[in-house]
């Protein structure tokens, strides 16, 4: 993995941090369900925005880092892709990378899940991160063959382990 240039740490940026991303779904409590009971996130807080319910929900060992659940009905549907790969001509959000210790026991789990797994390994590039990776669909998608789900591919990719939690690094 290549390392990561210098901090610039006297930008006037210097305390921007990832805070979470949201994905919209159609169905929220079927969203909760695939996130919380299938994957294994924690609900850290419920509110209704308007005609919506949100959701934050953190990784089972990680607290810095929330993924925002936007759910009920209304939105546009977005196409469906087969697999990663086709959905990279299409501009805007593509995915979401969630990084494991072990991606095939991570796959296998999903599997027995019932996860859709759209990408079993990653096609490997001399460009890309020498990591191995794989996609899965995102919530809801197989619950029923009526239910609308995210389009969106969330990867697993290798990387550090998350527990027991770590003090973060220095930024000097």
């Amino acid at each position: 993995m290549a390392s990561a240039p210098r901090r610039r740490c006297r930008s006037p940026f210097a305390s921007v941090r990832g805070h979470h991303t949201g994905i919209r779904y159609p169905d929220f409590e079927a969203t909760r369900s695939f996130w919380v009971d299938t994957m294994g996130r924690r609900v850290l807080q419920v509110w209704p925005y308007g005609d919506l319910t949100l959701a934050y929900a953190l990784p089972p060992a990680q607290d810095d880092f929330r993924l925002e659940i936007l759910g009920d009905p209304g939105a546009t549907a977005q196409p469906r892709f087969g697999d990663v790969d086709a959905s990279l001509g299409v501009n805007g959000y593509n995915h979401v990378c969630l990084s494991v210790d072990d991606v095939d026991a991570a796959l296998e789990e999903l599997r027995a899940r019932g996860v859709d797994i759209v990408n079993p390994r990653s096609r490997s590039t001399t460009s890309a991160p020498a990591s191995p990776s794989s996609a899965i669909r995102g919530a809801a998608c197989s619950s029923s063959p009526s239910a609308s789900a995210t389009t969106t591919p969330t990867e697993l990719r290798a990387g550090p382990g998350v527990c027991p939690v770590r003090s973060a690094p220095s930024r000097q």
